[in-house]
């Protein structure tokens, strides 16, 4: 379990609609990171033809007293490229299959729920959960919210294995909370 877990949080930083492009301008977010997660700022991603995006992609981990991770947060802010007109249920089940595909190609199966519409501020959002699983195993509970502002696109997900992922949940719901899409 703790292997999956490990994988995880890698590849969780790789998760982004292929159609958006960053701008390092929004790295400053003022998002609320809950205290006492170790905060990584990580690589952006590449789309599958290569294509390097910009701008911001932040982890961070929550570990437990004998160093062990228990949870994984992850933030994207991405500014939408100049003429895109990207879709948020589009963009949702792409992202969904990507998590999908990511999974599979570690062995594991994931299962997301139906997204369903809520909002970051005033902004429309769609949030899903995934569960992962290894030998018919639950290994991994996996939040993820997706919302197009006007210029910017975020993306937030919260990883932990089952047993743990309702202790750190609040954190969660306050950090999603505190995002602004523009």
């Amino acid at each position: 379990m703790k292997v999956a877990f490990k994988l995880l949080t890698r590849w969780v930083s790789l998760l982004l609609p292929a159609a958006l492009l960053a701008s390092e301008a929004l790295a400053g977010s003022a998002v609320q990171w809950p205290h006492g997660w170790e905060r990584h700022s990580v690589p952006m991603p590449t789309s599958g033809s290569g294509e390097h995006f910009d701008g911001s992609n932040q982890l961070a981990l929550k570990m437990d007293r004998k160093g062990q991770l228990e949870a994984a947060l992850n933030l994207s802010i991405l500014k939408i490229k100049g003429g895109d007109m990207p879709n948020l249920d589009d963009q949702t089940t792409s992202m969904i299959a990507t998590i999908r595909d990511g999974y599979a190609a570690k062995g594991l199966q994931a299962a997301c729920d139906t997204s369903q519409r809520t909002t970051l501020g005033d902004i429309q959002a769609r949030q899903t959960r995934c569960h992962v699983r290894k030998d018919n195993t639950e290994v991994l509970t996996q939040e993820i919210v997706v919302a197009l502002g006007v210029h910017t696109a975020q993306s937030l997900s919260y990883t932990a294995q089952p047993e743990k992922f309702q202790i750190y949940e609040a954190e969660f719901a306050a950090m999603r909370d505190s995002l602004r899409p523009d």
